[in-house]
């Protein structure tokens, strides 16, 4: 092994990291989340079905900012979903050769192993994240009912550990609720999430405050992800 080979593979990052994600044949952005990542690719966790040498175009999420380098890749390796996830993952190769691609990932390296060294700090970053949503939907339903409606809620402001909302619909505090979180040029996701209190909020209606489900890292990291995209 070259001595810059060498120097590659020990700056792969096994950290999950948001990224968006579109193919040849879908060109709407998608959140999903890479599960480590070097200059020469990286291990890609998607719901979307791809197959060996397909080409996908990524964009890297870093410090609560959408890079605005496009990445593209190349499918090399394909495994099915793990028991308990909903995740297809991939093995993407990336064009050593082009030097924006080689920036880009040398820059979300870096602040990564930031980020890192400042684990400290996270809870004083989400509370400088909580603020407004924009353009954003939000509807909630009972996570034991399926086959009940969509019911659409009011979102006052969001952060990456949770959300508020109101709602004409009543829900108790500890309910397990589903939400399904729009926005635009970004494909809805739906996330699991406990009501963690409830208070008046206005002539019928309440205010809400929710925890996304942190017992599930995929979960929270499309939820970030998606955070990051919408603010």
């Amino acid at each position: 092994m070259s001595k810059r080979a060498g120097r590659r593979e020990q700056a792969r990052i096994h950290h999950p990291v948001g990224v968006h994600l579109r193919t040849q044949t879908d060109k709407r952005w998608r959140v999903a989340r890479l599960r480590d990542f070097g200059w020469d690719g990286a291990c890609l966790l998607t719901q979307d079905p791809l197959k060996a040498d397909d080409l996908v175009e990524l964009r890297m999420i870093a410090s609560g900012n959408v890079g605005e380098s496009v990445l593209k890749a190349t499918v090399v390796w394909t495994r099915p979903p793990k028991p308990g996830s909903e995740l297809n993952e991939y093995g993407v190769r990336f064009d050593q050769t082009d030097e924006v691609v080689q920036a880009t990932i040398t820059d979300a390296i870096r602040q990564v192993l930031s980020r890192t060294d400042e684990a400290d700090k996270s809870s004083e970053r989400r509370k400088a994240r909580r603020g407004p949503i924009l353009g954003c939907s939000i509807s909630i339903r009972l996570s034991d009912d399926v086959r009940a409606d969509w019911k659409e809620v009011k979102p006052t402001n969001l952060s990456i550990s949770g959300m508020h909302f109101c709602s004409k619909q009543g829900v108790l505090p500890g309910s397990l609720i589903a939400i399904r979180l729009e926005a635009p040029s970004v494909e809805p996701i739906i996330l699991n999430a406990k009501v963690v209190w409830a208070q008046p909020a206005g002539p019928g209606a309440m205010g809400y405050g929710i925890q996304i489900n942190e017992g599930n890292t995929e979960q929270q990291l499309l939820y970030e992800t998606f955070v990051q995209f919408s603010s």
